[in-house]
């Protein structure tokens, strides 16, 4: 469902992106793929979401950037849900795995948010222990799930 101005967000995030792309930076257009996918899906575009977020994981994989690679997996494994697609289950694992790996917690708790919801009932208390430690750490106490 549509939230908020999703016209001026797919706007601001297509003007990112081209910005981003004019400069050239690997990380500021892995960024702006994933901030593009993120408005298509409130849009209601979960193809367009799903084609930005692989857009993203492959431009951060090629450049070695394993925590945009990891958020644009989990954008990519929303985007599958909103569409109703088979293979979020599988990118959510990918992307938990990355996290894990690195130890990033953050990117490990919005990919096990993903498993959660695929009925994945060994996903619930890592999601549980991640989001307590993370808001223990946050300043706010609040969590931000994309």
């Amino acid at each position: 469902a549509a939230v908020g101005d999703t016209n001026g967000a797919l706007a601001a995030a297509t003007e990112a992106l081209a910005l981003a792309e004019r400069i050239g930076q690997p990380l500021a257009c892995a960024i702006a793929e994933r901030a593009r996918s993120v408005a298509d899906r409130y849009a209601g575009d979960a193809d367009g979401a799903a084609e930005h977020a692989e857009r993203s994981v492959r431009r951060a994989a090629r450049h070695a950037m394993v925590e945009q690679q990891g958020h644009a997996l989990v954008m990519q494994a929303r985007a599958f849900e909103a569409a109703g697609r088979s293979g979020a289950r599988d990118l959510a694992m990918e992307a938990r795995s990355l996290g894990r790996d690195r130890s990033l917690p953050h990117l490990a708790w919005l990919a096990g948010n993903v498993l959660v919801r695929s009925g994945d009932d060994g996903a619930v208390a890592e999601v549980e222990h991640l989001a307590a430690r993370l808001r223990a750490r946050s300043p706010s106490g609040r969590l931000l799930e994309l």
